[in-house]
């Protein structure tokens, strides 16, 4: 149990998606701090979570990953357990995440290892997605010139 208190959990980074190759090399495509969402409750939102820790004891760790919204009560998301390999004291980890968000606002990840008290907190903002607003003028000004890309328009 002593050994478990030197874990360090150093970094987390939330991506739409990530992969190990075989090299140990991480792909992380789409890297973000908040979620958008047209409306509440949200659909089941996936993501991936990379968390990087240091001082790995041999054999087995678990992880557990959990959200709250403020300093609300914790749900689940995840539990993995990372197993040492020979000679490796750090890891970086892929933890595949998913929640439907029932409201707008600051919620926090909260990411532990099993049997110490070292924890890390990420910080995640859900906003509402909109649609941009465009006044009468602008709206005649775009459809009297042909030549701006329709993207733009």
């Amino acid at each position: 149990m002593s050994k478990k208190t030197n874990i360090k959990l150093t970094s987390a980074v939330f991506c739409n998606s990530a992969s190990k190759g075989e090299s140990g090399k991480v792909d992380c495509k789409g890297v973000f701090t908040s979620f958008l969402a047209w409306a509440y409750p949200t659909s089941v939102r996936a993501w991936h979570a990379l968390l990087t820790i240091h001082g790995l004891p041999a054999g087995t760790t678990s992880i557990t990953a959990s959200i709250s919204r403020g300093s609300g009560k914790k749900k689940t998301l995840a539990s993995v357990d990372i197993q040492r390999g020979k000679g490796d004291l750090g890891a970086v980890i892929i933890i595949p995440l998913a929640y439907k968000f029932p409201a707008e606002g600051s919620y926090n990840v909260h990411f532990n290892v099993v049997g110490s008290t070292h924890s890390l907190r990420v910080p995640v903002l859900v906003s509402t997605q909109t649609w941009p607003r465009t006044t009468k003028r602008q709206r005649d000004f775009l459809s009297g010139h042909p030549t701006i890309p329709r993207s733009i328009r």
